[in-house]
C-alpha cells in the first residue's frame, strides 16, 4: 500500500500474510477431522492445539476474516477515498482494478475444486451445487455452500468495493462510515443467512476502519473531525463490544494503530518474510481448500483418514499450501492480473494518484454445507 509521499506501508503486508495463515493452516484445518471426516479425531487433537496461542487459532481463526475487512478499509481509505470524492477516478477504472485483483485467483480455485469434485466428490468438505452455483462462481458470486466455498468472502469484498465507491462519491468519508456501520448492524440482527451475516461483518469491519482512518487523517492534518463521524462511531461501540466478532474488530483496530505509531513494531510487521506472505496471501486462500481435497482423497484411497494429529502431516499440508501458492502467484496470478489490466485499462486516463494497491481477498470461515459459521 502506498503511504503518504509514495512509500509503501509494508507492515500491512505482514499483517495480511499472518491473517491468511491463521485461516488456511489453523481455522480450516478442521476439514481434516470430525465432523467433516468420518474420523475419531477432533480439532482438539490437532498439532499444537493444546497450546494457548495455537489452540486459539484453531478455535477462533475465523476472526482473521474480520482483520482482513479492517485492513481493506484502511487501505481503501488511504488510496482511494480522496480520489473518488474528488472525481479523479471513474467507477470503470476502479472496478477493473479490483476485479483483476480477485478474479484470476478465484477462477483458478473454482476450476481446481470443480475438477476435484468431479473426480472424487466433495469428500465431506464441499459439494458441486447446481447450475446456479456454477454460473454464480463464473461471475464471482459464491454463497459459501459449494465448490471453493471460502470464495464467498470475495463476493462480499466486491460488494464492499462498489458500496465504498458509491459512498465516497456521494456522502464522503465523514458521513459514510456511520451510515454503513449502522446498516451492517441492522442486517446482522435481522438475519441468520450465512452470506448476509458475512456481508454485515464486512460492512461493519470495513467501514469502522474507514471511519477511524478518516478521524486520524483529520487530526494529523490539524482539522477537526466531523461531529457526525465521531458521534456515529461512538454510537456503534456498545453493539460492537457486545458481539465477540465486532469486539475483536475494536481490539484489532487498536492494535493496528499501535503498530502504525511505533516504528519497531512497523519494522517487525514489515520484515521480508512477512511481506512475502502478504504477497501470496490471496493465493494461499484460493489454493488451500483444493489441497485439502487432494490430501483427503489420497488417504481415502488407502482406506484411511488423514492423520491430522501428527506434526508431520500438519507440516506436509502447510508446506504444500505455501509452495503451491507461491508458484501459482508467480506463474499465474500476477501475469494474468497484469494482462487483464493492460487490456481493461488501455486508454483510460491516469489521475496521477498512488499506484493501485494489492489488497488480499478476505479469508473466510466455512462449515459443513447448509450450516453457518460462528459469528
Amino acid at each position: 500500500m502506498a503511504a503518504d509521499g509514495g512509500d509503501r506501508l509494508e507492515w500491512l503486508d505482514g499483517l495480511r500474510g499472518l491473517a491468511a495463515l491463521a485461516v488456511a493452516l489453523f481455522w480450516h484445518y478442521v476439514h481434516f477431522v470430525d465432523p467433516y471426516q468420518d474420523s475419531s479425531l477432533t480439532i482438539a487433537a490437532a498439532s499444537g492445539a493444546g497450546l494457548p496461542g495455537i489452540g486459539a487459532l484453531y478455535r477462533h481463526g475465523y476472526l482473521a476474516v474480520d482483520l482482513f475487512f479492517l485492513l481493506s478499509g484502511l487501505v481503501f481509505h488511504h488510496v482511494y477515498a480522496a480520489r473518488i470524492a474528488a472525481g479523479r477516478i471513474g467507477f470503470g477504472t476502479f472496478l477493473a482494478l479490483r476485479l483483476t485483483r480477485l478474479y484470476p485467483a478465484h477462477l483458478a480455485g473454482f476450476g481446481a475444486t470443480a475438477v476435484l469434485i468431479a473426480l472424487a466428490g466433495g469428500l465431506g468438505v464441499t459439494g458441486p451445487g447446481g447450475l446456479a452455483d456454477v454460473l454464480g462462481n463464473l461471475v464471482l458470486v459464491n454463497d459459501g455452500n459449494a465448490f471453493n466455498h471460502p470464495s464467498w468472502s470475495l463476493t462480499v469484498e466486491m460488494a464492499l468495493y462498489g458500496l465504498f465507491f458509491l459512498a465516497m462519491r456521494t456522502a464522503g468519508p465523514a458521513l459514510a462510515p456511520p451510515v454503513m456501520i449502522l446498516a451492517g448492524i441492522w442486517i446482522f440482527l435481522k438475519t441468520d443467512l450465512f452470506i448476509l451475516t458475512g456481508f454485515a461483518r464486512g460492512l461493519i469491519g470495513f467501514f469502522l476502519a474507514v471511519g477511524a482512518a478518516e478521524a486520524v487523517r483529520c487530526l494529523r492534518s490539524g482539522t477537526r473531525p466531523s461531529p457526525v463521524l465521531l458521534v456515529g462511531l461512538a454510537a456503534t461501540l456498545p453493539f460492537c463490544w457486545w458481539i465477540k466478532t465486532f469486539a475483536f474488530d475494536l481490539v484489532a483496530l487498536a492494535g493496528i494503530g499501535a503498530i502504525a505509531a511505533l516504528a519497531p513494531l512497523r519494522r517487525l510487521a514489515g520484515a521480508a518474510p512477512l511481506r512475502g506472505l502478504g504477497a501470496i496471501s490471496l493465493a494461499v486462500y484460493m489454493v488451500h481448500l483444493p489441497i485439502q481435497l487432494v490430501l483427503i482423497w489420497l488417504w481415502q484411497g488407502i482406506g484411511s483418514v488423514p492423520p491430522a494429529d501428527r506434526v508431520w502431516f500438519w507440516a506436509l499440508y502447510a508446506g504444500s499450501v505455501l509452495a503451491i501458492a507461491t508458484v501459482f502467484h508467480r506463474t499465474c496470478e500476477v501475469p494474468l492480473r497484469e494482462a487483464l489490466r493492460r487490456r481493461l485499462l488501455a486508454g483510460r486516463p491516469s489521475d496521477g494518484g498512488p499506484a493501485p494497491v494489492s489488497v488480499a481477498a478476505v479469508p473466510a470461515p466455512s462449515l459443513p454445507r447448509g450450516r453457518a459459521a460462528e459469528g
